[in-house]
């Protein structure tokens, strides 16, 4: 009988840790803009961070893409373009946010690794890419 309610009792929790598993693997891309509010209503960026305005949203947050992006520097509108990015799940158990960017216009593209880690320091690796001078 104790057998029997402890299998039954281990498929219920697994069954639940998959449902959890399979829910943060299929979250929406749109999230990322749920985030981003929270951070700053949390004041979780530094109050001189740009404004950050991201729309049309596809794909996961894991992998997922955005239509447009643009950021608000000292009341100026800087269109950024599309942007996409994969999040890497393993520096996750590190306690680093990793990811990798595209972000591409008709006039510029930038691929980046941009790790974010908990002390607050980022890291921009394998940045290449061009934008017009002028």
């Amino acid at each position: 009988m104790i057998k029997k309610l402890f299998i039954g009792f281990f498929f219920l929790l697994l069954t639940i840790v998959l449902i959890l598993v399979i829910t943060v693997y299929r979250a929406p891309a749109s999230l990322v803009s749920v985030g981003l509010d929270y951070a700053k209503e949390q004041q979780l960026l530094p109050p001189q961070a740009p404004k950050i305005s991201i729309s049309e949203f596809s794909g996961t947050i894991w992998s997922g893409s955005a239509a447009e992006i643009s950021i608000d520097i000292n009341n100026t509108q800087l269109n950024l373009g599309e942007l996409s990015w994969q999040l890497h799940p393993l520096p996750l158990l590190d306690q680093v946010l990793s990811i990798t960017l595209n972000l591409q216009s008709l006039d510029h593209q930038l691929d980046a690794v941009l790790n974010l880690f908990p002390d607050g320091e980022i890291s921009v690796n394998n940045a290449e890419g061009f934008f017009p001078v002028s």
